[in-house]
């Protein structure tokens, strides 16, 4: 159409009336709103799927800012851990042969620990569903006697601070995760994969490792916090006093205990201790300071060039 005008002579801002012109600009003009349309669907499916999650995270956090009592979450959180790793366990005592099982059971053992202030026995994880009754009673035990040594209403306050930190700490990574899969999500078009599907899927299972993350390192936390005893606080404060009187330099202290043989200090410094070594030259004060004789500006110049000293060195 932009080369029609120009053939026709048309010029700026002259109106244009023609139904081909119009017919073309509004097709035109159809395209590209089709497009952007498509474009803000596309986001809006990411969205949605971010908002589902979005949605899920801060309900859990508005129990727990309401005061909610979570205690049984706990409870809860410990028997889920417990049970997704003994369906992980091999029969492996029935086959001591099989290294696979025993890799395997021994990655769980470890896992376990890293969780619970528990010792594993290996023999207990022979059978799956004894090991997992026996585990779960002796974390369940650990949690009743931390609550015994807090008091329930201190318990109450530091299960609500544990489990909210340790989910905005998660979820604060999880987000980062979420862009960087967003980002470069669109490329599986190219494999013909849907990216919607995809980012669907494979952010579902970002959240569920968040979740597992959530639970583990509160009943982590929680199973190894201890309160803190009355003189434990003293001894504390009276090392941050201690600390407050300390020398920045070890110079300082040394001078203090440094015994002090006059009460007017020596004008002479001791032999060996010139701060300036050699270089100290201490003038005769029978001479005079200056005894160079003045040279005149109109003077022949002392370097022996010949000429004027102001036209020379006195320049």
């Amino acid at each position: 159409i932009s080369g029609i005008m120009q053939r026709l002579g048309m010029e700026d801002g002259e109106a244009i009336q023609h139904p081909l012109v119009t017919r073309s600009i509004e097709s035109a003009q159809a395209r590209v709103e089709g497009r952007n349309f498509d474009i803000r669907k596309e986001l809006l499916k990411f969205d949605d799927i971010m908002n589902s999650q979005r949605l899920s995270i801060y309900a859990e956090r508005r129990e727990i800012l309401e005061g909610q009592d979570v205690s049984q979450r706990y409870r809860d959180f410990i028997e889920e851990i417990v049970d997704d790793a003994a369906s992980g366990l091999h029969k492996s005592a029935s086959n001591p042969d099989d290294d696979q099982a025993m890799t395997q059971n021994q990655s769980i053992s470890d896992y376990l620990r890293s969780v619970f202030p528990l010792e594993v026995k290996q023999e207990l994880m022979a059978d799956a569903d004894e090991f997992k009754e026996i585990f779960t009673k002796q974390a369940l035990d650990i949690y009743a006697q931390k609550e015994s040594k807090f008091g329930s209403k201190m318990m109450r306050g530091l299960e609500r601070i544990v489990l909210l930190e340790v989910i905005d700490s998660k979820w604060k990574d999880h987000l980062r995760g979420m862009d960087e899969l967003r980002e470069g999500i669109g490329l599986r078009a190219y494999g013909q994969k849907d990216p919607i599907v995809e980012f669907r899927s494979e952010g579902y299972a970002m959240f569920e490792e968040m979740s597992r993350k959530i639970r583990e390192d509160a009943v982590s936390f929680i199973l190894r916090a201890n309160p803190i005893k009355e003189e434990d606080l003293v001894q504390r404060d009276e090392r941050v006093k201690q600390s407050d009187i300390r020398f920045l330099h070890p110079e300082a202290s040394s001078a203090i205990k440094a015994p002090q043989q006059s009460d007017v200090p020596s004008a002479a410094p001791a032999p060996g201790n010139d701060p300036f070594g050699n270089l100290t030259q201490i003038a005769d004060p029978g001479s005079p300071a200056d005894t160079a004789k003045k040279i005149g500006r109109n003077d022949p110049c002392s370097c022996g060039s010949g000429k004027k000293f102001k036209k020379c060195c006195g320049a």
